[in-house]
């Protein structure tokens, strides 16, 4: 595989544009939140109260609790009548890709540049983009909250990014 050269000026405008974005694909709970509205007691404005002002997502998303707990706790809070299986699909559809940033992974790529994904993220959001985005299983590694017990900004993911990556902070 020949190694394409990016340019620099193409790189800095990227991350210039992705300071405080959503990088690869961004998300919307509200659209989860109607959909379990729809089968529970709650309104969606109450739902989406719950899945992100609460700390029960928090807990999800540092592996203190597995997908079934936190369908149980979800469906409980909400009265939720589907399954799990119905669940995971409506609470993991919620994901739109953002292209430029998927564009600029494959000119990675075919530079030869390593590339990670390093996410605040949950088991029910990775299974449904793996199936959804073909991009996604295309990385060198993945660190992904859920598995290590922390989030971002905890000091601790950044070392597994460290350890996973091979590069201390501020190498390239």
């Amino acid at each position: 595989m020949s190694k394409e050269i990016i340019p620099i000026e193409r790189v800095a405008q990227l991350i210039r544009w992705i300071r405080g974005q959503k990088v690869l694909l961004d998300f919307d709970y509200g659209i989860v939140a109607g959909k379990i509205a729809a089968q529970g007691r709650m309104l969606a404005k109450e739902v989406l109260g719950i899945i992100g002002q609460t700390p029960l997502l928090f807990r999800y998303e540092t592996g203190l609790l597995t997908k079934a707990e936190f369908f149980a706790e979800v469906s409980a809070a909400t009265g939720f009548r589907g399954g799990l299986e119905e669940f995971s699909e409506l609470f993991g559809d919620i994901f739109f890709p953002i292209e430029p940033m998927i564009e600029l992974h494959a000119e990675l790529q075919r530079s030869g540049i390593p590339t990670y994904i390093f996410s605040n993220t949950n088991e029910l959001a990775t299974e449904h983009i793996r199936k959804r985005f073909p991009f996604f299983n295309t990385f060198n590694g993945y660190i992904l909250s859920y598995q290590h017990g922390a989030m971002k900004p905890d000091a601790r993911l950044y070392e597994v990014v460290e350890r996973e990556s091979g590069r201390r902070r501020g190498e390239c």
